[in-house]
């Protein structure tokens, strides 16, 4: 039997759509809110922190995980572009950093078992290369 679609169908794809564009502008507009209070509140903690790296760095992240724990996605808060940004920046800039709260406790326990594992199968050799300079040339 022949499906019949009328004004009714075409109307629920047009609300549908229109929903979607509403929800995508008020998660636009999250964003843009979320940006604007980074910064301001990186330019309070500067004179806190006194303009170290590593402090401003974590608390660039500690605001990043709250954002993202409110909409719910604080598990993955790290793999969001802003996030990536903030964290390759530090990668560039120091050559390191440090993540508080990336793995839960019990993934933590998982690699610490693995790489114990590895250790003990003898799988693991020290370093040849840091930041691409030879081994011997690096301090420790």
């Amino acid at each position: 039997m022949p499906s019949r679609k009328g004004p009714r169908a075409a109307n629920n794809n047009g609300g549908q759509r229109q929903k979607q564009q509403q929800q995508q502008q008020k998660q636009e507009q999250q964003q843009q809110q979320h940006q604007r209070q980074m910064e301001d509140d990186q330019l309070h903690a500067g004179a806190r922190l006194n303009d170290r790296p590593d402090a401003q760095f974590a608390l660039k992240c500690q605001l990043l995980q709250q954002y993202y724990a409110a909409l719910g996605k604080a598990e993955w808060w790290w793999i969001m572009d802003d996030a990536q940004a903030v964290i390759g920046t530090q990668l560039c800039e120091q050559g390191y950093c440090v993540l508080d709260g990336f793995l839960s406790e019990a993934q933590a326990r998982e690699v610490r078992e693995e790489v114990q594992h590895a250790h003990r199968e003898g799988k693991l050799e020290a370093a040849g290369l840091v930041n691409g300079k030879q081994r011997d040339n690096v301090e420790a």
